[in-house]
C-alpha cells in the first residue's frame, strides 16, 4: 500500500502548492520533448548529482504549461527507501495510477535501479498497453543494462545525461545566450566563422575567463551553480566521497576500494594518453583481469571514457591501446588534487585537449565516431571524427599563434586521407586556410560554446 503522504510530498502539483524552481534548461530536454508522443519507455542514465531530477521537473513543468491535467503526472523517487515495497506488485501500482488519474499518465521514476527487478516490472507495465508514458532515470549506465536493458528490447530509448557543457555552464553565467546564439547564420562555413568573430569581438574576453573556470572546476549543477571557491571544492569532495561510498563500495562491491582508487587518480594523471593495461597493472599491484574489470566500472559510472584508435591500413595504424579521458575535468582535477588555473599549469595542453574530446563527446551521435590517429611512426592526431563517408581531423594546440600553423603529424594525416575540411582549436586564433585540397578552420578553445555552430563546422 503507497504512503499518501509520501506520494503527495513528491507530487505537490496534485494539491496545488506547486510553484516552479529555476533551473537552467538542460539541451536533452528538447530530445526528450522529441520522444514524449511516443510510446517508448524514456531511460536517462548519468552519474549522481549530475542533474536528472532537475530534468525530470524541467518535462513536468513542460507538461503544466501545455496543459496536461495534474493528475494525469505521477513522479516517484525511489531514493524514499519507503516506496519500494510498493513497487514490488505491479498490479497494484497499475491500479494506483488509473484510480487517480483522469486520462494518460505520465509516470515519471527517479532511481529505478533501486527496485530488485525493474526491468520486468517496466516490462509487465509496458506490455499492458495502457495509456501510460513511463520515463525513468538510473544512475549507472551498468545498473541500467544489467537490470533492464534485456527485458526492455524494443520498448525503451536510452538517454544520457553528463554534467554541464560548456554552453550550459555559461548560460548559467549569461542570460542573454540563448539570444546571441539565435542570430547565428550557419547556412554555410563562411557566415559560422563571421558570427564567431562577431562574438570573439564583443565577448571573447568573459567567455576565456569562464572556460577558466570550467577547465578547472567541471560542470557538476551544484559546483557549476556555486560562487564561492572554497564551497565549490566541498562540493567536489562530496561527489567524489559518494561515488566511492554509494557505487564503487556499496553497489558494485568492490573489496579493494584503495586499488581503484589508486587506478581512477592515475588515469586523472593519464588523460590524453594511451591506456597500458600491463604497465598500470604492474605500477599498481593488480592482475590485468582487475584493471580490466575497474576500467569498465569507471566508463559505466561515467568517469573516464576509451577512445579506440582510427585506422584503415592496420600494418602501419593499428594501435590496439586506447586513450583515456575524464567525462568531467572538476572531478578530475579533485583526483589529482591541483586546482591552479589552466594558464599556469603544466598539464594545460591535457586539458584543453581533454574538454575539447568531451564537448564533442557530447554532441557527436552514431553513426558518427570519435577516435585518435596514430602511426607506427608516431605521427598522431589528437582527434578523428568519422562520419559515413568521411573523416575530419581534430588538432589541439592551446597556444598563441602568429599565424595558422599545421604540424607535421597534422599534414601527414592531410596527405594520407584527404579530407575535405580538418579543425584546429587554438588559444586565441580564428582564422581559414587550405593544406593541398583540405579547409582548416583555426577556432579559439571558447568557441565550443557555441556547440550548434561547431556542430555545422563538423557537417553533425
Amino acid at each position: 500500500m503507497l504512503d499518501l503522504t509520501s506520494f503527495q510530498l513528491q507530487n505537490p502539483w496534485r494539491t496545488g502548492s506547486y510553484e516552479a524552481e529555476p533551473s537552467i534548461r538542460r539541451r536533452l530536454l528538447d530530445d526528450l520533448l522529441d520522444w514524449l508522443p511516443q510510446p517508448d519507455i524514456l531511460v536517462v542514465v548519468g552519474a549522481r548529482q549530475v542533474g536528472k531530477t532537475t530534468l525530470v521537473q524541467q518535462l513536468v513543468e513542460y507538461l503544466l504549461a501545455e496543459g496536461v491535467a495534474p493528475q494525469d503526472i505521477f513522479y516517484f523517487n525511489l531514493d524514499d527507501l519507503g516506496l519500494l515495497d510498493f513497487f514490488h506488485s505491479p498490479v497494484e501500482f497499475v491500479r494506483f495510477v488509473e484510480a487517480h488519474g483522469r486520462g494518460r499518465a505520465y509516470i515519471f521514476i527517479d532511481e529505478i535501479q533501486r527496485l530488485e527487478n525493474p526491468g520486468l516490472f517496466l516490462k509487465y507495465v509496458y506490455d499492458l498497453k495502457k495509456p501510460f508514458k513511463l520515463i525513468v532515470t538510473g544512475s549507472s549506465s551498468l545498473e541500467i543494462q544489467a537490470k533492464i536493458s534485456e527485458s526492455l528490447t524494443g520498448r525503451k530509448q536510452l538517454f544520457h545525461l553528463f554534467p554541464f557543457s560548456f554552453c550550459e555552464f555559461v548560460s548559467a553565467r549569461w542570460p542573454e545566450f540563448e539570444n546571441a546564439m539565435s542570430s547565428a547564420r550557419l547556412d554555410d562555413v563562411e557566415r559560422a566563422l563571421s558570427f564567431l568573430l562577431e562574438m570573439g569581438r564583443l565577448y571573447a574576453a568573459s567567455l576565456s575567463d569562464w572556460f577558466v573556470e570550467y577547465a578547472m572546476y567541471g560542470g557538476y549543477p551544484r559546483v557549476a551553480l556555486e560562487p564561492n571557491p572554497q564551497r565549490k571544492l566541498g562540493h567536489l569532495k562530496e561527489i567524489f566521497t559518494s561515488y566511492m561510498q554509494k557505487d564503487v563500495k556499496d553497489f558494485f562491491r568492490i573489496e579493494n576500494v584503495a586499488g581503484y582508487n589508486n587506478l581512477l587518480k592515475l588515469l586523472a594523471y593519464q588523460i590524453g594518453s594511451l591506456v597500458n593495461v600491463s604497465e598500470i597493472a604492474n605500477t599498481l599491484g593488480l592482475n590485468k583481469a582487475t584493471v580490466e574489470k575497474y576500467l569498465h566500472l569507471l566508463e559505466g559510472t561515467f568517469m573516464f571514457k576509451r577512445l579506440t584508435p582510427f585506422y584503415r591500413n592496420v600494418r602501419r595504424e593499428l594501435s590496439k591501446m586506447p586513450k583515456v579521458y575524464a567525462l568531467d575535468l572538476g572531478l578530475r582535477n579533485f583526483a589529482v588534487g591541483n586546482f591552479d588555473a589552466i594558464t599556469l599549469r603544466g598539464d594545460r595542453g591535457e586539458m584543453v585537449e581533454n574538454f575539447v574530446f568531451a564537448e564533442l563527446y557530447r554532441i557527436v551521435a552514431p553513426p558518427n565516431e570519435l577516435h585518435y590517429w596514430r602511426t607506427q611512426t608516431k605521427a598522431e592526431v589528437d582527434l578523428i571524427l568519422e562520419r559515413p563517408g568521411a573523416v575530419l581531423p581534430i588538432e589541439v594546440k592551446f597556444q598563441p599563434m602568429t599565424s595558422p600553423q599545421v604540424s607535421r603529424s597534422y599534414r601527414s594525416f592531410l596527405t594520407t586521407y584527404r579530407p575535405e575540411r580538418g579543425l584546429i582549436f587554438t588559444k586565441d586564433t580564428l582564422a581559414q586556410t587550405h593544406v593541398m585540397e583540405t579547409e582548416v578552420v583555426f577556432l579559439p578553445t571558447w568557441t565550443l560554446v557555441f556547440s550548434d555552430v561547431i556542430a555545422r563546422l563538423c557537417e553533425l
